[in-house]
């Protein structure tokens, strides 16, 4: 009865080491798992770019067209026509253009549309200097009413802009299409050239979707 009971007992000292070593195999594997999954996202982190320039295709901007890693581009804005008043010849004729354009340019386009602020400083630069020639008061008080209205046009009002990208593999081909645009679709859609200023204004709300845009924001070269 006492070599059973022994026995018995030897028999669970060793399913306890057992169970013992398989609890610290385990663990062992888990931290060995542990280690090279952090080994893993060291390695991702490694790979992700540094600065926002790695990520963006941009790298130089000039008057009539910007620089990227594999190509060059420009932005042309679109202002548009009531297409509403347009006759049904008319509307036939603007259409035969844009399809004209798309079958002779071979670049890739894009046709874009964004939320400006509107920007009225001509106007109060206008009634700036229409307050510094008067001597009338009466006059003086509306105009600076006139102002606050633009004013408030600016802080709270945004205008729908179109603008059409174009891509190309070099400045050559690039200013050919330009010259397609102005021949063909510029006297469909009223289109005219952008300053860099605006340029840069409209990359940079590209890019930074919530951004709350300045007209007036100055961008360094």
């Amino acid at each position: 009865m006492f070599k059973f009971k022994s026995l018995k007992k030897e028999k669970s000292e060793n399913e306890s080491k057992k169970e013992k070593e398989g609890i610290k195999q385990a663990l062992k594997k888990e931290k060995k798992e542990i280690k090279q999954a952090s080994n893993k996202e060291k390695e991702k982190i490694k790979q992700i770019p540094s600065k926002v320039t790695d990520v963006l295709p941009f790298l130089d901007i000039k008057n009539d067209y910007i620089i990227q890693k594999d190509e060059v581009m420009d932005i042309i804005e679109i202002e548009g026509k009531d297409i509403l008043s347009l006759t049904v010849n008319e509307l036939e004729r603007d259409i035969n253009i844009f399809h004209t354009f798309y079958k002779t340019v071979k670049i890739d386009t894009k046709l874009v549309s964004m939320n400006f602020p509107v920007n009225a400083q001509k106007q109060k630069d206008y009634i700036d200097y229409k307050i510094s020639k008067t001597n009338n008061q009466i006059y003086k008080v509306f105009l600076k009413d006139k102002k606050n209205e633009l004013e408030y046009l600016e802080k709270n009002r945004t205008n729908k802009e179109y603008y059409l990208f174009l891509f190309a593999p070099n400045k050559e081909i690039l200013n050919a299409v330009k010259n397609t645009v102005k021949r063909t679709i510029s006297n469909a859609l009223n289109t005219r050239n952008l300053t860099i200023e605006k340029k840069k204004l409209i990359l940079y709300k590209l890019n930074n979707k919530n951004a709350k845009i300045d007209t007036g924001r100055k961008f360094s070269d």
